[in-house]
């Protein structure tokens, strides 16, 4: 995504010096040629214009459906994996009626939903990514684990080290979900609440 961002700031600053290249080149032309040719070579530098833009709308529109093929392809990444449901739908029980469901056989599903969002931590964090475009299909699962109680003790809070990316994203997500008046899902017990380190790794 970010090279996207650096393609269309390359589109726009080629179009930008294609118009001054031909507002100059028609000055010098002006200043050798006779008036009655001005019309023509407005007319002409209109087109090109107009031609520009047309091409940059489709750009955009290819851009657009680009973007929104990655953001779904992400979200199919994350709910093709069937230990990925099967967690979500446990964290979901727990939120419902908050009697812990996970043991200990439940660790390497729970370890692979989290490098999931380990990877989607890495991708925004190296902006990559924007909160914005992930927020609405994945924010939801996100908070889910990050803010349930027994993951944090079980898995969480006593492997830090191995989630900073995660820990990093739910700083920066929680930031910028109290900015868009976002809530989420176990607020009350979000993950800075119960993990005294929180902001030590938060920061790294």
């Amino acid at each position: 995504m970010k090279k996207r961002e650096n393609k269309d700031r390359f589109v726009y600053i080629s179009l930008i010096t294609l118009c001054v290249a031909l507002l100059i080149s028609m000055f010098f032309v002006y200043l050798f040629t006779n008036v009655s040719n001005v019309f023509a070579d407005i007319v002409t530098l209109l087109a090109t214009v107009i031609g520009a833009f047309a091409s940059v709308v489709e750009y955009k529109k290819n851009s657009a459906i680009d973007l929104c093929n990655e953001i779904v392809t992400a979200y199919a990444q994350f709910i093709d994996v069937p230990t990925n449901k099967l967690i979500q739908y446990k964290l979901e029980c727990i939120k419902r009626r908050n009697v812990n469901l996970f043991t200990k056989d439940d660790i390497t599903s729970i370890r692979n939903y989290l490098c999931y969002f380990n990877g989607i931590a890495l991708d925004l964090l190296n902006n990559n990514v924007k909160i914005s475009n992930i927020n609405t299909l994945l924010g939801y699962r996100f908070f889910l684990i990050m803010n349930c109680p027994y993951i944090q003790d079980l898995e969480i809070i006593p492997n830090a080290q191995a989630y900073i990316p995660c820990i990093k994203l739910h700083n920066k997500w929680r930031i910028w979900s109290l900015k868009h008046g976002f809530k989420r899902s176990g607020d009350a017990t979000s993950l800075e609440k119960r993990f005294k380190d929180y902001y030590k790794y938060a920061e790294l």
